[in-house]
């Protein structure tokens, strides 16, 4: 999924109230997705934006930052299902199928997303991490009788 960067700054005075929700751009001086730790505590290169810039000469111009420019992290899941159907019975009117199935097979660690939404706020507390992660390996077993 690709992220954007906003910002609550209103640099342009376009009188976006409130300037984070109508998704004000941030500055960007580097690519974010170059030198990014790819860790839970810092997923991409923050110092490549500006935060509110609040020394003169403040620039009277819209933020340079793109739509979508932060790639977020990817998802790799092996799930495996093994089925087994017996019959009983002269005609084979009784069936029974054992299934054994298991999600993300190889335990491997998904992070979920860098917010709730396509929008990552510059000004937030958690800029940069990754708030949560996908389910771990998940097993189950089950059997279905047919008559």
């Amino acid at each position: 999924m690709w992220y954007t960067v906003t910002t609550n700054f209103d640099a342009a005075g376009l009188g976006n109230i409130p300037a984070l929700i109508a998704g004000n751009r941030a500055n960007v001086l580097c690519n974010p997705n170059a030198g990014g730790a790819r860790t839970f505590e810092s997923w991409f290169n923050t110092a490549c934006f500006e935060k509110s810039p609040t020394a003169p000469p403040v620039a009277n111009v819209v933020g340079n930052g793109g739509r979508g420019i932060i790639l977020g992290p990817p998802t790799q899941r092996f799930d495996l299902s093994l089925f087994k159907n017996l019959e009983f019975g002269n005609e084979g009117k009784v069936r029974l199928q054992l299934r054994a199935e298991a999600f993300n097979v190889f335990n491997h660690t998904n992070f979920r997303n860098l917010s709730g939404t396509s929008k990552i706020s510059v000004t937030s507390g958690t800029f940069g991490f990754v708030n949560a992660v996908r389910d771990p390996r998940t097993i189950q077993f089950g059997a279905k009788l047919s008559f």
